[in-house]
């Protein structure tokens, strides 16, 4: 099933009624499929493979599928939540947030050939959100290991860590620039110093309050997109509006950024320069779309959609004029994350293949 770019109220309630006769079918005959209803096909000449959480064993598991969405692989089965996927940029391991009790979450990563799991971080406060830099020694996330939420940077082993900011409000979801030298980040930090109105002093404490409650996931005030050297100096402000700006990230080629708003009321998945400039929507759904991931080339960008009514993957060309569904599956499947491309180049390097220990996975 697919979505068409300005869709109509009546063309989705359709949509969703055929979904729930499809979901129906899935719990009869136990089959995976992929519907199209318009000639894009989200073929997997992108490259290589996502990576993704899902509640389809139960809890939230990291599952592995070919960037066309076939051939399914699930790789943890632990009965505790893992989340947040991202890769090595070798394509060789995985790393993840693993939730030990209630808000507390560490750092694990998995050698994909062996199944071999790694503890990288083991706070009382939650990690998550984890990624690998472009040179693959070190991993940056946020942590609430010292009350709110901020961003660390750690070798890729576990060790080294560092700190890279120190706000009293929500700093998290950070990603590398494609050379290795920035960091983007969304921060919460405007609701001490806001643009747009005034704020009593009784208002800042409670949202202070708010953002060290670990229980709190939420934007609080005008989150926005900052930008900062890798080394966590130079921060400076990209995005100035007074909705909410989340989860960005760098295009491969550096240019660009991805980010969520909703700032049109819902959210949605926007694009601008790395700059900050030429903000535009690319989704235009009354549904929520969020969770954007770039493909290895820049051609294509994966994201999670509730147009299916509940959180599906979905896949767009990067001008979003066109998007199919990868998965269609009636539990939760988020945060996907595109495998480095150069990964598949060479089929003798792949490590998912048959015979290797591993998910079978491949082209």
């Amino acid at each position: 099933m697919l979505q068409r770019v300005g869709e109509t109220l009546r063309d989705r309630r359709v949509r969703a009624i055929k979904f729930v006769a499809l979901s129906l079918l899935i719990g009869v005959v136990g089959c995976d499929f992929l519907t199209s209803t318009t000639d894009f096909s989200p073929n997997d000449s992108a490259g290589g493979a996502i990576a993704f959480a899902s509640t389809r064993s139960g809890n939230f598991d990291i599952y592995l599928m070919d960037a066309n969405g076939a051939n399914v692989q699930q790789i943890t089965t632990s009965d505790v939540d893992e989340r947040s996927p991202t890769w090595s940029p070798d394509g060789t391991l995985i790393a993840y947030s693993k939730r030990h009790e209630p808000f507390n979450d560490d750092i694990f990563a998995m050698t994909i050939a062996s199944g071999t799991e790694t503890n990288l971080t083991d706070t009382p406060g939650s990690d998550g959100f984890p990624r690998w830099s472009p040179d693959g020694l070190r991993i940056t996330f946020e942590s609430r290991r010292d009350g709110n939420a901020n961003v660390y940077v750690m070798d890729a082993d576990g060790h080294g860590l560092e700190r890279l900011t120190t706000h009293r409000a929500f700093d998290g979801q950070p990603a590398w620039s494609p050379d290795g030298s920035q960091i983007v980040f969304e921060s919460g930090r405007e609701v001490f110093i806001h643009a747009t109105q005034e704020i009593d002093s009784t208002e800042i404490a409670a949202v202070e309050e708010s953002q060290t409650d670990p229980r709190n996931n939420d934007p609080s005030f005008n989150h926005q997109i900052y930008l900062m050297n890798a080394d966590g100096s130079e921060i400076r402000r990209l995005t100035f509006h007074p909705d909410n700006d989340r989860s960005p990230s760098f295009s491969p080629d550096g240019g660009q950024i991805l980010f969520v708003s909703d700032r049109d009321g819902n959210d949605e998945i926007y694009l601008m320069n790395a700059d900050g400039s030429e903000p535009r929507n690319l989704t235009h759904s009354q549904n929520d779309d969020y969770s954007p991931s770039w493909s290895s080339d820049g051609t294509r960008i994966a994201f999670v959609s509730e147009h299916t009514g509940n959180p599906n993957i979905f896949v767009m060309t990067a001008d979003g004029t066109q998007s199919a569904s990868l998965t269609l599956d009636p539990r939760l499947d988020l945060t996907p994350r595109w495998m480095p491309g150069s990964f598949f180049a060479d089929r003798e390097r792949c490590l998912l293949c048959p015979g290797r220990g591993g998910p079978q996975l491949g082209r």
